[in-house]
């Protein structure tokens, strides 16, 4: 009989390099060694702890300058992330869960999505929302949702929600909101990007690795 791998259970047989969340982590830390304009804030992102999520862990270790703990304040978080990125910062702002964005939803919508037309295409703003979406995690109904497809369609934003390990990597800015590849992607484009991490997809198997490691033992996947 084939035992069914469960998603709650699969970090207990899974190593850590292998998962989606590990892929994000690197992804950031990478971008931290290679650009000097990158900064990291949010609610609860210094080590020890490195988010509720885990995906800022080391990060403030390394760049203590550069990794910012905030106040429980979403609607204050995005004025001054964008505020940085108008000054030419590249800033990525963690919100530690999905849900909480719609307390800046005006200054994403009327602000953050607007500024470069409404100010003539004399001003950008590459800044990054990473937030995780969606539910089966028990964390209750305010904290289970998955509002990314409220932003679809607002024009001067760019959602992004990663399918696999490998996608997310490419989330954060060189194409607005955020997944290694993905997610460097987002931090060197010159628009506001959300890169949507799915909860459920934080410790599943990158499936890509798992490709190459069954190839290279001789047996196709």
């Amino acid at each position: 009989m084939r035992r069914w791998l469960l998603p709650e259970h699969i970090e207990d047989v899974l190593p850590a390099e292998a998962r989606s969340m590990e892929r994000l982590r690197r992804s950031i830390l990478d971008l931290f060694e290679r650009r000097d304009d990158v900064y990291l804030l949010g609610e609860d992102v210094l080590d020890p702890y490195g988010g509720a999520f885990k995906i800022t862990q080391g990060l403030s270790s390394r760049w203590p300058k550069r990794v910012i703990t905030t106040p429980v304040s979403e609607a204050g978080l995005f004025g001054v992330a964008a505020g940085m990125a108008m000054r030419g910062y590249r800033p990525i702002l963690e919100i530690m869960f999905g849900d909480f964005i719609a307390l800046g939803f005006d200054q994403i919508v009327n602000g953050i999505g607007k500024f470069r037309e409404m100010f003539d295409d004399q001003v950008r703003v590459p800044m990054v929302v990473r937030t995780p979406m969606g539910g089966r995690r028990g964390y209750g109904p305010t904290h289970s949702q998955s509002l990314e497809k409220l932003l679809l369609g607002v024009p001067g934003i760019t959602v992004v929600a990663p399918s696999d390990a490998t996608r997310s990597a490419f989330a954060v800015p060189q194409t607005p909101v955020t997944s290694a590849p993905r997610c460097r992607a987002s931090c060197t484009a010159e628009v506001p990007t959300a890169p949507e991490a799915p909860k459920m997809r934080t410790r599943c198997p990158d499936r890509t690795s798992a490709v190459r490691r069954t190839w290279s033992a001789g047996r196709p996947p």
